[in-house]
């Protein structure tokens, strides 16, 4: 459900440095968090990424402009698709044990050239990467196989939860808490690097014409009851249209 008082929408509930609410699955297991409601332009804080996870490593902002379409919204931060992107800490390894990520995020409908990637995050050194591709995919890239499948929303442009679980050195996809596809994509090997982990950002070029909502990284594969769980929360929070 979504917390309010009056008219006014409570983005965070807190007892002590207990964060209450939004009430993630397997907080134990939450190692990075990052949620950019309530964040505003003229916000001191405004270039940290917050890590609400226990662990609070903070993520750093660079070259936003800091207006509409280079920074924060009312419930997200939205990438130019020229420089804009966020440097994610440096020592999370992501190796081949087993890990899950989700987003929230929302793809701008100036869609890339086909054989162009608009990036939406780059997880470790080069070869663990996601971004949107032309028209139709969505597009995982590691490196033992580069991964195109077709969204599964009507609307591409739609605000979209995904959830990204790798386990046994395959990589189970969900959009909006449902499961989509599996593949065999092997070791994931990491080297470990400030430069190497970041949101709107990947390999190549462009950056990201994106806006991303939140990002949670955790040390465990989620189970199908736990994703679902989280998109139910996110599907409130973020108004996702199914």
């Amino acid at each position: 459900m979504n917390i309010e008082i009056g008219n006014k929408k409570i983005d965070f509930v807190y007892q002590g440095d207990n964060l209450l609410y939004p009430n993630y699955a397997a907080k134990e297991n939450l190692v990075l968090h990052y949620d950019f409601s309530g964040m505003k332009n003229t916000d001191v804080t405004k270039a940290v990424a917050r890590d609400l996870s226990s662990n609070r490593k903070n993520g750093s902002l660079n070259n936003f402009g800091y207006v509409i379409g280079s920074g924060y919204n009312s419930d997200s931060i939205s990438g130019d698709g020229v420089d804009d992107y966020i440097t994610m800490p440096s020592e999370f390894k992501y190796d081949s044990t087993p890990f899950t990520f989700e987003f929230t995020v929302k793809l701008d409908d100036v869609s890339p050239a086909w054989n162009k990637y608009n990036n939406i995050a780059r997880f470790g050194h080069g070869n663990w990467w996601i971004a949107y591709r032309g028209t139709d995919y969505i597009g995982l890239y590691s490196g033992v196989n580069n991964i195109l499948y077709p969204y599964v929303k009507n609307n591409r442009y739609e605000k979209i939860k995904l959830s990204l679980v790798y386990l046994n050195d395959e990589l189970m996809v969900y959009e909006d808490g449902i499961y989509v596809i599996s593949y065999p994509i092997g070791p994931i090997v990491d080297i470990v690097g400030e430069s190497d982990k970041f949101l709107f950002r990947g390999v190549g070029s462009p950056y990201g014409k994106v806006a991303i909502y939140n990002f949670l990284k955790y040390n465990k594969a989620l189970t199908p009851s736990e994703i679902a769980q989280n998109y139910a929360i996110d599907k409130k929070r973020f108004n996702i249209t199914d």
